[in-house]
């Protein structure tokens, strides 16, 4: 089980502005199910070690653009995620989403 927890902020010079640079950080938790026997997950090319552990964390921080609409509707955004924990990991995306 995966619960990723993330805190971002959308920064702008023009309050009615619809284009923003947008930075976050959070966490995200994994935890194997009971029955897991690996001490070894990957997931996209990312290890975690559960070596005498029964939780993983890591911490994200992100940064990039953001186009969003004042008044909701779709959003878009591209930026670059630093993923840290046993080991460093620093990938550029893409979002496609709604807002409300």
């Amino acid at each position: 089980m995966i619960f990723p927890l993330e805190a971002n902020l959308l920064l702008s010079k023009i309050s009615t502005s619809k284009n923003f640079f947008e930075t976050g950080i959070g966490l995200s938790i994994l935890k194997p199910l009971n029955g897991f026997s690996g001490q070894l997950l990957t997931i996209n090319g990312y290890d975690y070690n559960f070596e005498n552990k029964a939780v993983n964390t890591q911490v994200m921080i992100r940064a990039g653009f953001r186009h969003q609409k004042q008044t909701g509707g779709l959003m878009y955004r591209t930026g670059a995620l630093l993923i840290t924990g046993d080991e460093t990991l620093l990938t550029i995306g893409i979002g496609l989403g709604y807002t409300f």
